[in-house]
């Protein structure tokens, strides 16, 4: 009797036994899943955004490259521009020269015949210079280029054309900062990743976990630096003419200035950062304005 009591009291302890493991069993199969599935999770979703991210870091040095050979651009034009201002101001003033000379022999046909031939913007500024009696003040300014109402258009655009290139220039250089972020996010986004891979080879319950949760909170990290950041979502092509820039800073389309007679009556529109920007046809711009915005 003592025998049978005791092997009934072995297989009772035997059968508890085997239903704590199958328990702990259970139980540890369950953490595994749950863990597994995170890390699917976690990989999937950094597989996208380093993907996006990459993809933004190439948009941003392209756009760095077409800012900077705008800014180039602009600097021809303004050097251009400059140039012929100062042939046209060399022109009017060996033609104020001979006026003096004619009106010094009393040839009044003469002085008329060169006054015609000054620049429109010389002219104006020509009859002020007349009014201030320059032949008998000695006060009076020394020449019509003296005068406050001369006006030359291509000094004029000289100056819109290098103060557009300027803040041209400043913005490649504000995408070029972008990329780089992006780039470095891109890095970050590969950290995860291999985080996340060497996490799958513990078999420690502890470490597997302490190993996924960094790579999660980094990615977590790096998931809002990347949302924080400008992006180019979509741009339409420039119209004919008209070039388009978009200024990091307020994340906006502007007009690029200088686009001429040829641009007016076309007009442009595209999408970034989910606002639509347009150009209305016929609208003449100067120097980079705000477009509108809805």
């Amino acid at each position: 009797m003592p025998d049978e009591i005791n092997v009934e009291f072995s297989h009772k302890l035997s059968e508890q036994e085997d239903e704590q493991e199958e328990r702990q069993h259970k139980r540890k199969a369950r953490w595994e899943v749950l863990i597994e599935i995170v890390e699917v999770a976690v990989l999937a979703i950094v597989a996208i955004a380093t993907a996006w991210s990459g993809y933004q870091a190439a948009r941003w040095d392209g756009q760095q490259s077409l800012l900077y050979g705008q800014a180039t651009a602009d600097r021809f034009k303004a050097d251009a521009a400059s140039t012929y201002g100062g042939q046209e101001l060399s022109a009017d003033s060996a033609m104020f020269t001979a006026y003096l000379q004619a009106r010094s022999a009393g040839d009044s046909k003469l002085e008329m015949l060169y006054i015609r031939r000054f620049t429109p913007d010389y002219r104006v500024a020509f009859a002020a210079w007349l009014k201030t009696e320059p032949f008998t003040n000695p006060a009076a300014p020394p020449g019509p280029g003296y005068m406050p109402q001369y006006r030359n258009p291509s000094f004029e655009s000289a100056a819109r054309l290098n103060t557009l290139a300027s803040a041209t220039f400043d913005q490649g250089t504000a995408a070029r900062d972008t990329a780089e972020r992006y780039v470095r996010d891109t890095v970050l986004f590969a950290s995860v990743l291999f985080l996340v891979a060497i996490a799958q080879r513990f078999k420690v319950r502890s470490v597997r976990v302490a190993t996924t949760t960094i790579a999660f909170a980094l990615a977590a990290y790096t998931t809002f630096a990347v949302a924080i950041l400008p992006r180019i979502l979509s741009r339409s092509p420039p119209a004919n003419g008209d070039m388009v820039i978009i200024d990091p800073s307020i994340r906006a389309r502007v007009s690029r200035a200088g686009a001429g007679p040829a641009a007016a009556g076309r007009g442009w529109s595209g999408v970034t950062d989910g606002r639509t920007y347009s150009r209305p046809a016929g609208q003449r711009t100067t120097c980079c304005p705000p477009v509108s915005a809805s």
